[in-house]
Parts: C-alpha cells; sequence; structure tokens
C-alpha cells in the first residue's frame, strides 16, 4: 500500500507542521494516524507555548520555529537526531546539495530531510538526474530540478531551496544516548 503525505487541511493549516509531520511518518513507518495526531497536538502546544497560535496559523512557521519543535518535541519524544548540514555552507552548488541529500536519504532507512522551497516547508526524499522528488502536504511530489535554484529566484528558476534551512534528521540508535 503506498502511503500518501497528509495535506494541509486535513489536520489543520501548517506547512512547517506537516513537514515535521510528514517526515516522522517517514522515519517512523509504524506511524498511524491516532500517533500522527498525538504528533501535532504536541507540536501546536509548543506553539501555544511560545505565542497566539493564530499568528502561526496566518504566517507560518520561521526556521526558529521549526527549530524549537524539533528541539521541545521530536527530539526528546522520538529520539531523533537533528543536524543542519548546510547552515554555513556558502558556494554549494545545486547538484552537489541534492547529490548530499540522496546519499544521506540512501545510507539507511529512518532518515528524513525537512527544507524550504519557495517558503513552504516540506519533506525531500530525493533527486534525480531530472526531478527533485517530494512528500509534501501540499500533494507537491516532484518538481522538474531545472526550476530549483539554491542561490537566487529567477523567472526560469522559481523554486529557491533554502540551504540554511535543510534539516536533516535520524532515528537514533537505541544505544545512543540523547
Amino acid at each position: 500500500m503506498e502511503r500518501k503525505p497528509y495535506r494541509q487541511g486535513h489536520l489543520d493549516g501548517f506547512c512547517g507542521v506537516y513537514s515535521v509531520v510528514n517526515s516522522m511518518r517517514l522515519i517512523n513507518r509504524r506511524m498511524g494516524d491516532e500517533k500522527a495526531t498525538m504528533l501535532f497536538k504536541r507540536i501546536l502546544r509548543c506553539l501555544e507555548r511560545k505565542g497566539a497560535i493564530s499568528s502561526f496559523a496566518t504566517y507560518g512557521l520561521s526556521t526558529d520555529d521549526l527549530l524549537c519543535i524539533l528541539k521541545e518535541v521530536v527530539i526528546p519524544k522520538y529520539r531523533i537526531a537533528v543536524t543542519r548540514p548546510f547552515y554555513r555552507s556558502r558556494n554549494t552548488s545545486l547538484d552537489y546539495f541534492l547529490w548530499e541529500v540522496t546519499e544521506y536519504l540512501r545510507e539507511c532507512p529512518g532518515r528524513a530531510v525537512i527544507t524550504s522551497v519557495a517558503g513552504h516547508w516540506t519533506v525531500l526524499q530525493g533527486a534525480t538526474a531530472k526531478q527533485i522528488h517530494f512528500f509534501d502536504s501540499t500533494g507537491t511530489r516532484k518538481v522538474t530540478r531545472e526550476k530549483c535554484t539554491i542561490a537566487r529566484v529567477s523567472s526560469p528558476r522559481p523554486y529557491l531551496i533554502e540551504k540554511k534551512d535543510v534539516f536533516f534528521l535520524t532515528k537514533k540508535d537505541k544505544r545512543e544516548r540523547r
């Protein structure tokens, strides 16, 4: 049975929240609707502690908000390691970036990549020579690679992948400590 990503509106309207829930569904293949809904509620409680939930619903999540969710909800509850491998990188090409993401995901099961594409939080699933693949809350499954950039938006390349906003998530080994 093919897994389909939750879409914004099925639970609520937050692409950042959905990117976290959908990434956890990829990491933990046994996460069903009930557990996904519980994670969604935990994330909303985390956001409520940070401020007015209506503000997040209206304006979305910043990188700091997403990082807070990962630190306060995902890392402790689900034993997930989070890294930001491109946070300080400067001269990374799109080809190298996509190769790194694809290799990271291929190395072992229990991994996911959250990123911002054109201001929308999503889960990157890998890339081929022609396309970039997503597990996305809006239903977008792929985008032509030639329409993407990691540098500057232009008419032929309207999809900016913010490399500083890339989060690699890995399920920790049971022997690893927090």
